[in-house]
């Protein structure tokens, strides 16, 4: 199962996980001093720990977390892993690498979330093509062939909706999530992660192109820090030490985006058989395509801007889901930044 059928599928659980709320299990040790016992802690993330987690496997081997007098314990996401169900019955106190929609749906069914920092402040979905007959704006796609996979037909629809492309005058072709029907020339296009099939056929030796949904009105956060809003009142100091070594983790890869991937394919990811170029390429894509933006480099990475917030908002409402701003909060990394763009 791909990722991508994972985070679709949590649009359709989230009602049913959102009363599973109970108490977290974590230690008290809010006021304990960092010379002492370290306060533990869980992440849980949104998919199986390759370079996507780079800045908390960063945050963990460079020691930032014992810094802050946590002890995190980072599970793993995956297939059949509902993981609002994790943060929502209090198996983690954090989570990581959640879409927004995701998250807005949950806390529509009563799941008191709130989304404290963003990774990808885009949308990761892209519309890929071969370098050789390149497809490089909306309407490029009209009288062409796209794979679309089932998992994603919400978001490409609205996308179409979103650019008035007529929908009849492309031919949409079901998929699964492997891009080669691209290579093979059974379709012109492919709806893509932009940290994974890209990346997958540029190995290969391929030569491909392509272009954000996100850069053509598609406004969906993914890749989203979030908490319950219970935490984030209880357990402020420990969201705040957290949340702190995060952002050290994540700059600490901007700076070298070597490391990030050298950890997910030796030590956090090493049982998934990672490839280190394939690690190392996506992270790339990560870093200057979807993690920094004008808002990121005015006020800091995970940072989310009034604008993007709102964008977000109103992509909920055209998909049904009638949450409002009150599901993000930049409190924490105010606390953090004092002001200031970096740690």
């Amino acid at each position: 199962m791909d990722r991508r059928t994972l985070l679709r599928r949590g649009l359709q659980t989230a009602a049913g996980t959102a009363a599973a709320v109970v108490a977290a299990w974590w230690p008290d040790g809010r006021s304990c001093a960092r010379a002492q016992a370290p306060i533990r802690a869980a992440v849980q993330f949104g998919w199986v720990k390759t370079v996507e987690f780079a800045g908390s496997f960063i945050a963990d081997d460079r020691g930032y977390y014992k810094a802050e007098g946590l002890d995190v314990d980072m599970l793993s996401g995956g297939p059949g892993i509902d993981v609002v169900t994790a943060i929502v019955s209090g198996r983690a106190m954090f989570g990581c690498g959640t879409g927004a929609q995701i998250l807005a749906k949950a806390r529509q069914q009563g799941a008191p979330l709130k989304v404290i920092g963003v990774l990808y402040q885009k949308s990761p979905l892209a519309v890929l093509s071969l370098k050789k007959s390149p497809i490089r704006t909306p309407q490029d796609l009209l009288g062409k062939r796209v794979g679309v996979a089932a998992a994603d037909s919400i978001p490409w629809t609205t996308w179409l909706a979103l650019n008035h492309l007529d929908a009849s005058r492309i031919t949409r072709v079901p998929v699964q999530f492997d891009p080669a029907p691209l290579v093979t020339g059974q379709v012109d296009a492919f709806l893509s992660f932009a940290t994974e099939q890209p990346v997958e056929l540029q190995v290969q030796g391929v030569p491909v192109e392509f272009f954000l949904l996100a850069d053509y009105g598609y406004s969906s956060y993914s890749g989203c820090y979030y908490v319950l809003e219970d935490t984030l009142k209880a357990r402020r100091d420990e969201v705040v030490r957290f949340m702190r070594a995060e952002v050290r983790g994540w700059e600490a890869n901007v700076a070298n985006p070597s490391l990030g991937a050298k950890l997910s394919v030796e030590k956090y990811g090493k049982a998934l058989g990672l490839s280190y170029m394939s690690q190392y390429l996506g992270n790339k894509v990560t870093i200057e395509r979807l993690m920094q933006t004008p808002v990121t480099k005015q006020h800091g990475l995970l940072w989310m801007g009034d604008g993007e917030i709102a964008a977000n908002v109103s992509l909920f409402k055209q998909t049904g889901i009638g949450v409002g701003p009150e599901l993000f909060t930049n409190d924490v990394l105010q606390e953090i930044y004092h002001g200031r763009n970096r740690v």
